[in-house]
Order: C-alpha cells, then sequence, then structure tokens
C-alpha cells in the first residue's frame, strides 16, 4: 500500500471518529436530558404519594365519623321507639311525629 492509499484511509477513519463523536455527544445530552426529566417525574410521584396517603387518612377519618354519627343515629331511633310506646295524648302524639321526622331527614341527609 503506497502511502498517498494510506493517508486517504487514514483519513477516512478520522472523519468517521469525529462523525462518531458528534453522534456520541448528541446521544449523552440526550441522555443527561432524560435523565432531568425522570428526577423531575420521580419528584412528582414522590409528591402524589404523600398527597394519596393524605387523603386516604381523610377518607378513613370520615369513615370513622360517619359510623360514629350512623351509630347515635340508631340509638336515637330506638329511643324514639321507647317513647312511641309511651305516649297517651294525641298532642304527644304530634309532637312526637314531628320530632320523628325530623330525625328521619337527618337520616336522609347523612346517607347522602
Amino acid at each position: 500500500m503506497k502511502e498517498k492509499e494510506f493517508q486517504v484511509i487514514l483519513e477516512d477513519i478520522r472523519s468517521q471518529f469525529k462523525t462518531f463523536g458528534e453522534g456520541l455527544g448528541i446521544v449523552s445530552d440526550d441522555l443527561k436530558e432524560l435523565k432531568g426529566d425522570i428526577k423531575s417525574v420521580k419528584g412528582r410521584l414522590n409528591d402524589l404519594e404523600l398527597h394519596i396517603k393524605s387523603i386516604e387518612l381523610t377518607q378513613s377519618t370520615f369513615k370513622n365519623e360517619f359510623k360514629d354519627l350512623k351509630g347515635r343515629l340508631t340509638s336515637i331511633e330506638e329511643e324514639l321507639k321507647l317513647i312511641r310506646e309511651g305516649i297517651k295524648t294525641k298532642a304527644e302524639k304530634e309532637e312526637f311525629e314531628a320530632l320523628e321526622k325530623r330525625v328521619s331527614l337527618i337520616g336522609k341527609k347523612l346517607t347522602i
């Protein structure tokens, strides 16, 4: 192989390495950007996880409070039954029926 042919081949190899290096630089830049995006997504996921835990805690609290209110309503309804059985006069019955309607409305609002 002559020196001139060798130099042409060497120049071609250098040109290919230069192109490869430029392409590698672009890939490296893209990878840095991708790593930044992944870090951002991880941060957002952590925030969402904390928010979900907060919602679950609030839901649990509401569930317990609702259960307590339901228990109280059941107790009131049982007391109303006892009072109904003890009512003697018409005035007491009318007063009791009005009270019973109010308790029923409260019960309906709690189930919504």
